[in-house]
């Protein structure tokens, strides 16, 4: 028996895409996969960075209301006025810390993200709340 070059072409096409093309097809496919995996593990970690300034400010703002209660509760105990230097304090270097935030970061990256609460409302309560400030 006899062999044809053209069926011996056919078949050594055949093992050349098994051996070769397709693990480089398949090993390009994975590169793909890892990439995007690659790409969406650094959005997600963003979104970490995102949450933890977001609970690094809140710490800081109810720091701020803990420093303005003491200084309410000293003056309201003693009437003595030294005592209201950290809620006048806390309350200025609060008046600056809605702007800040919402600058460096309440609102990013996504907009679902921004806080539920109206200023001028939580403004309102305070005011209502503590008549020295009027």
């Amino acid at each position: 028996m006899e062999r044809n070059p053209l069926d011996e072409n056919i078949a050594f096409r055949k093992l050349l895409t098994r051996t070769l093309i397709l693990p480089l097809a398949l090993l390009g496919l994975l590169s793909a996969v890892f990439v995007g995996q690659i790409l969406y593990l650094k959005s997600l970690n963003r979104w970490v960075d995102h949450a933890d300034r977001v609970i690094g400010q809140a710490n800081f703002v109810q720091k701020l209301f803990l420093d303005c209660e003491t200084g309410l509760r000293g003056f309201a105990l003693t009437h003595d006025a030294d005592f209201l230097d950290p809620y006048t304090g806390g309350s200025i270097r609060g008046s600056r810390s809605p702007q800040q935030a919402r600058v460096s970061g309440f609102r990013q990256p996504g907009a679902d993200s921004s806080p539920s609460g109206d200023t001028d409302e939580m403004g309102e309560l305070e005011r209502d709340e503590h008549p020295a400030r009027r």
